[in-house]
């Protein structure tokens, strides 16, 4: 990988740190509710759409286990287990998002 490549992952990685924000679902949708910005709309959207797409991929056991007739602790526990999916599985889509975008900033 060439050094300005490295840099410029390095850089948006860096920026991609201040975002603060949620998916939520609305209406049958995913919602994502940005509360600071990285200050750069494409780092955002590429935060969010990560968000909301690893979001999808466990909503269908989400609302499985919301249907359920459990005690309010255990479906709490068992949706917050899915829900500690979504961190890995954004930084994989982040990652692979960041690199193809250092690759067009960079020029290379």
């Amino acid at each position: 990988m060439p050094p300005a490549v490295a840099e410029e992952i390095r850089v948006l990685a860096e920026r991609m740190d201040a975002f603060r924000g949620r998916v939520r679902r609305a209406d049958g949708a995913f919602a994502c509710d940005i509360d600071e910005s990285t200050g750069d709309a494409a780092l955002d959207d590429i935060r969010c759409n990560a968000l909301r797409y690893c979001a999808m991929q466990v909503d269908a056991d989400v609302q499985a286990l919301a249907a359920l007739d459990l005690p309010r602790r255990e479906r709490d526990a068992r949706i917050g287990e899915l829900a500690q999916t979504v961190g890995p599985c954004a930084e994989d889509y982040e990652d692979a998002v960041l690199t193809r975008m250092a690759w067009e900033r960079a020029g290379s």
